[in-house]
């Protein structure tokens, strides 16, 4: 940390000790993690001003632009959720879910609750296929790299809960706990899948292997090209209800991929707007009646907007741009930009479960630091060059032993 400047506009020296200074926070998103911040600030500090800005014109981040046929979660609903604040079965904060699997206005509508509770408001083809392929005469898809399809993870399976159980979950809070623990357990055993060469691991891939020769089985030619051959959990692997089978309709046809250049890879649409041309350089004309881009989520961390230090004139979209990569201190700051931190940064651990866990660990940390930034003479804070690296160094070498590291 930085020591004040000689002139001290607080006149900290006159001020008893650990006086609590006015602090300016900006908060850039009002997903889960600017909602989850904004709960943290304000139970936990008076004298300061937090401002929010947002792209969307309301709260809950990508669970309010993404609304595409069958959006759903890939954890069981009452695990997505913060720690401290369960699903509610009742009118006023939200209607509690409906499936174990939650769509994504049932999503939507648990953030917008915790939200105005607290006064703090004003893979997606894999899920879009099965949800429209009974109800198309044709579909095209063109499928970029192979992937794990896995079972339900945590929980036994997408279906509707019961009025009963609904019931139990608003009037037992026990009960509720129990399931949500649960579900945590299931998740959590998944933990040794993700370590290289362990016995879950292969355990996990010949059982994946099976299950998706057998969803592909009037269709060896799919099951040859989408069964990775690399560590289940190198990527995120993705539970997949209906999706391999609707593969395999009658009125489906797949574009699979290809060594580069990629037959699979949509690169522009024909100038009708009816047609694409893919990597390979391959025009599908059609024409088709909709084009719908399901190209998954930009996991750069980068920046989306300008983040320059006045200084030094370096920009972190700069910094983290390919062949960097990008190199953050405990998934909450980066060396060279004072005053800046991040929540769910780079090496956020969220492999083998919910991300909203890892939000709050990383929400404490965010608030433990603005304690001291608030209560100490201290003008800015930036993780020094050398911190970050050591703490890389000891990531690469943690990481070099899990299927992330791929084979």
């Amino acid at each position: 940390m930085t020591p004040p400047a000689p002139h001290d506009p607080d006149d900290r020296a006159n001020k008893p000790i650990h006086h609590a200074r006015h602090m300016r926070i900006i908060c850039t998103g009002a997903g889960a993690s600017g909602l989850l911040l904004a709960y943290k600030i304000q139970r936990s500090f008076r004298n300061y001003t937090l401002t929010i800005y947002d792209k969307n014109s309301d709260v809950a981040g990508t669970w309010v632009e993404n609304r595409y046929p069958g959006c759903a979660c890939d954890v069981p609903s009452h695990s997505y959720t913060y720690s401290f604040w369960p699903h509610r079965y009742d009118d006023a904060t939200g209607s509690g879910p409906s499936r174990v699997y939650a769509g994504s206005d049932e999503i939507k509508g648990y953030f917008k609750g915790f939200a105005e509770a607290w006064g703090l408001g004003k893979s997606s083809a894999i899920q879009v296929l099965p949800a429209i392929q009974p109800h198309v005469k044709s579909l095209t898809t063109f499928i970029r790299s192979p992937t794990w399809i896995a079972p339900p993870i945590g929980s036994s399976g997408q279906r509707e809960y019961t009025e009963e159980e609904k019931h139990v979950f608003k009037t037992q809070p026990g009960a509720l706990l129990r399931h949500r623990k649960e579900i945590e357990d299931g998740m959590n055993k998944y933990f040794a899948v993700f370590q290289k060469n362990s016995a879950e691991q292969s355990a996990s891939r010949a059982a994946l292997t099976t299950s998706m020769r057998a969803a592909l089985s009037t269709r060896p030619d799919l099951a040859a090209a989408l069964i990775p051959d690399w560590s289940v959990g190198c990527r995120r692997f993705t539970p997949g209800p209906g999706y391999l089978e609707s593969l395999c309709a009658p009125n489906v046809t797949a574009v699979l991929p290809s060594p580069p250049p990629n037959t699979g890879d949509v690169t522009a649409i024909t100038p009708s707007g009816t047609g694409v041309i893919t990597a390979a350089g391959t025009t599908h004309p059609g024409p088709f009646d909709a084009l719908i881009c399901a190209t998954g989520f930009n996991t750069s961390f980068r920046p989306r907007f300008p983040l320059v230090n006045g200084a030094t004139g370096r920009d972190l979209r700069s910094e983290w741009a390919p062949p960097n990569d990008a190199r953050g201190y405990l998934a909450t700051a980066a060396a060279g930009f004072p005053n800046y931190v991040t929540i769910f940064g780079p090496a956020s651990p969220t492999g083998n479960g919910p991300v909203l866990g890892a939000l709050e660990a990383q929400a404490d940390y965010v608030c433990a630091l603005l304690d001291r930034f608030q209560t100490e003479p201290v003008a800015s804070f930036a993780p020094k060059a050398a911190a970050v690296d050591d703490f890389n160094d000891w990531l690469d070498a943690f990481m070099g032993r899990m299927s992330t590291a791929g084979e």
